[in-house]
């Protein structure tokens, strides 16, 4: 496969943050991003949303849908909060999604300290996922327009000791001043225009804003369509894909590559994940008396490890402690029905068999 970004090679340390699944070690690379974009088959879906879709969102058919995180718009200039804002973040945390907030940016309409501020102070930090500033209108010129999304950044950041990532496209001019290049890329470039991409492994890839060849970061996440489609969420809907390296950085999570290897990966979490996903699933083994009460920190040790091997065995499979796709679907099969999958098939073999046997003897 072609690489998506410019053809810099650069050494990086790599690090196993999985154990063995099916005999398969996950490997991430270290750092905040590949300088070399990683191959499609390991990346991760995240959608964004805000006031313009469609509520209330079922963010436990978003899960089921692919989807490994999102950003949910928090505030925009100094007056406006998005009255889904909190709602939203409450039931993707509920639902295991790590998620992050937005500023939509005015620059040229509202103050960028006092944008910050108001983006602290509703809440915009408080995320799994780093603060982001959305940047694409302007009432600035482009000089001016970069310094002011240099300003809001610096000051989130002294505010709230989280570094924010930026959105922005290679087509804003603002987009083309190297002081901004430190702050991880949210591309958004539309390889189909504003028709349903399908798969992103066949697009062709995006023009990066020069900064962020030079340094040879390329994009973090890449918004490639605002057309996409999930289960959980109505309407058109802005779909990016995230390299496995980053969403490490802030879950501890793997990868399980899609059997289909030109489509996007799963999150596989296990020893040494944290966050969102990791309580979501030490409250189901408290539920299922596998855990102390108490016990969800959102940090998988050793504990939640043995935990869930039990319970991996309790839903019909090998207990491996690593929680991926194949976990997922077993443990919201057994919730719905209380046994197992290989017991369903059993049974259901079982019925085929006497309904042939009584056809075959029936005079």
């Amino acid at each position: 496969m072609k690489s998506l970004l410019v053809n810099t090679y650069r050494r990086i340390m790599m690090v196993a943050l999985a154990s063995v699944m099916s005999g398969v070690f996950t490997i991430l690379p270290s750092g905040e991003a590949e300088a070399v974009q990683s191959p499609c088959s390991t990346w991760l879906r995240v959608i964004d949303v805000s006031s313009n879709n469609v509520h209330p969102i079922n963010w436990v058919k978003v899960v089921k849908g692919g989807v490994a995180g999102a950003y949910i718009k928090n505030t925009e200039a100094t007056n406006y909060v998005n009255p889904f804002f909190t709602k939203d973040n409450q039931s993707a945390t509920k639902a295991g999604v790590p998620w992050g907030a937005y500023h939509f940016a005015q620059p040229g309409k509202a103050d960028p300290v006092a944008s910050a501020k108001f983006f602290v102070q509703n809440g915009g930090s408080l995320g799994q996922l780093p603060p982001a500033l959305d940047l694409e209108v302007t009432k600035l010129s482009p000089a001016a327009t970069a310094q002011w999304a240099l300003t809001w950044l610096q000051t989130v950041q002294a505010l709230s000791g989280r570094k924010p990532i930026i959105y922005v496209g290679y087509y804003f001019p603002a987009s083309q001043y190297g002081f901004l290049a430190p702050y991880d890329l949210w591309l958004p470039a539309y390889s189909n225009g504003y028709q349903p991409a399908g798969n992103v492994c066949t697009l062709a890839g995006p023009r990066i804003p020069h900064p962020w060849l030079a340094n040879g970061e390329g994009w973090t996440l890449w918004q490639y369509t605002s057309v996409g489609y999930f289960t959980g969420v109505a309407g058109r809907q802005d779909v990016s894909v995230v390299g496995p390296a980053w969403f490490s950085k802030w879950t501890g999570a793997g990868y399980q590559p899609n059997q289909n290897p030109d489509k996007p990966a799963a999150p596989l979490y296990s020893f040494g994940s944290h966050g969102t996903k990791v309580i979501q699933i030490q409250t189901l083994l408290i539920q299922q008396g596998l855990m102390p009460k108490g016990t969800a920190d959102g940090i998988f040790g050793l504990q939640t490890k043995h935990a869930l091997e039990t319970y991996q065995q309790r839903i019909g499979l090998k207990g491996d402690g690593i929680w991926a796709n194949e976990t997922q679907t077993a443990s919201d099969f057994y919730l719905k029905h209380g046994y197992t999958i290989s017991q369903d098939k059993q049974w259901k073999a079982m019925g085929a068999a006497l309904t042939a046997s009584a056809r075959t003897t029936t005079p």
